[in-house]
């Protein structure tokens, strides 16, 4: 279950003139999903929390780069990923060239891509070392994300879509974990079910 953070007191308010690290995922979308921006702090080391959510709807590109870049200067962003699937390329590609060594770009067309940002997500929640704002969209965008068989017998991890978008929040903080936790310095092992025992 997710935790759950209200907005007041802000922990913007609590981190107030201190330096910490700072991630950002961005989901693009133009005509049939959102963009998606999220932004998600480490304090302390190894507990993460979303300290904003912004959806932008049918803008166009040059207005998403714009609100990317004034977000990733605003918040001091550490390290960025960005979706580069399909219509994000181009606008991907300029925020890596804007932002060099802060902004990489994913691609989602790989399923196991997908399984890892996922993954990651989940078993920081598992642990409870991520704490979601208190945003009925955004948690509504976790519960769509939903487990699949590929025809080639492949699991992998998607949501329907609907009309407002393509559970692109989820997409967007999955983003930011994944900038965040570097999978060989952090225990990513998921949580056992109950009487699940070791082999």
């Amino acid at each position: 279950r997710a935790s759950l953070r209200n907005e007041d007191p802000t922990l913007e308010r609590v981190l107030a003139g201190q330096s910490v690290p700072t991630y950002a995922g961005i989901d693009i979308g133009r005509r049939k999903d959102v963009t998606a921006i999220v932004i998600v702090r480490e304090f302390p080391a190894g507990a993460f929390h979303t300290v904003h959510v912004e959806v932008l709807t049918r803008e166009k590109f040059s207005v998403q780069r714009a609100r990317a870049a004034h977000l990733i200067r605003e918040f001091g962003v550490t390290a960025c990923k960005i979706d580069e699937t399909g219509l994000g390329m181009q606008l991907a590609e300029e925020l890596e060239d804007a932002f060099p060594g802060i902004v990489t770009k994913v691609n989602f067309a790989s399923a196991d891509t997908k399984s890892r940002l996922v993954n990651k997500v989940k078993i920081l929640l598992e642990k409870s070392r991520l704490t979601l704002l208190d945003d009925g969209a955004l948690l509504a965008d976790c519960h769509k994300i939903k487990r699949h068989i590929t025809p080639a017998g492949n699991l992998t991890f998607d949501a329907a879509r609907g009309p407002d978008g393509h559970a692109d929040r989820f997409w967007g903080l999955s983003l930011a974990v994944d900038a965040a936790v570097v999978d060989a310095a952090w225990d990513l092992t998921p949580k056992k079910e109950e009487g699940e025992q070791d082999d």
